[in-house]
């Protein structure tokens, strides 16, 4: 007799994330100085977008943790530079 034995919990599904969160994390996030490409904030944002996807949050206890990661992120790389 062989039985399979659960090697785990079962995932989770994936969290779908409220709108107003993802606008709080783009609010977050440095703004690209005046002599930036048109283009500049549209990567600035979709840099959050990409490491959010990466956190992969599945809930909302997740999710405001990997927002303020990627906050605190943003605020110590745009302080060096200002530092710079």
């Amino acid at each position: 007799m062989s039985e399979s034995l659960p090697t785990g919990a079962p995932a989770k599904p994936p969290y779908t994330i409220p709108p107003q969160d993802l606008r709080d994390m783009a609010l977050t996030l440095p703004r690209p100085p005046a002599d930036a490409p048109a283009t500049a904030w549209q990567e600035v944002v979709q840099g959050g977008l990409d490491r959010l996807g990466v956190l992969d949050p599945r809930d909302a206890l997740q999710t405001m943790l990997a927002v303020t990661v990627i906050a605190t992120h943003a605020g110590a790389v745009d302080a060096c530079r200002l530092a710079f």
